[in-house]
């Protein structure tokens, strides 16, 4: 979903997924915190920040960006509500969210919504 989101022209903050070669593999809390770090400075001077996660230990982050500043930036959460409970984003972070953006339909069209 990353690279298909880097091809349509956003602006990716932090690293893509592994390609699975050799060398060693990032662990998920080194990723929560580059994540938060990328996003807490990607919210200066912007109007929104979309964020494409699902973790529950990211609502902290979503409820810091939303107050960084008088007024705080909204908060898009891009996720697929079509999936399974286990991997679909979890409904605290959902609801701290501003918005919820389901990719569904881009994840599972033939063409990868490149229409």
């Amino acid at each position: 979903m990353l690279r298909h989101l880097d091809r349509k022209g956003f602006e990716i903050q932090g690293a893509l997924p592994s390609d699975g070669g050799p060398g060693p593999r990032e662990r998920n809390e080194t990723n929560h915190i580059e994540l938060a770090v990328d996003a807490l400075e990607a919210s200066h001077g912007t109007d929104r920040v979309i964020l494409v996660a699902g973790d529950r230990k990211l609502v902290s982050l979503v409820r810091a960006i939303r107050i960084r500043r008088q007024g705080g930036v909204p908060v898009t959460l891009a996720t697929a509500l079509a999936i399974p409970d286990a991997v679909r984003a979890s409904a605290d972070l959902m609801a701290e969210a501003d918005d919820v953006v389901d990719l569904t339909e881009l994840l599972l069209s033939p063409d990868g919504g490149s229409a």
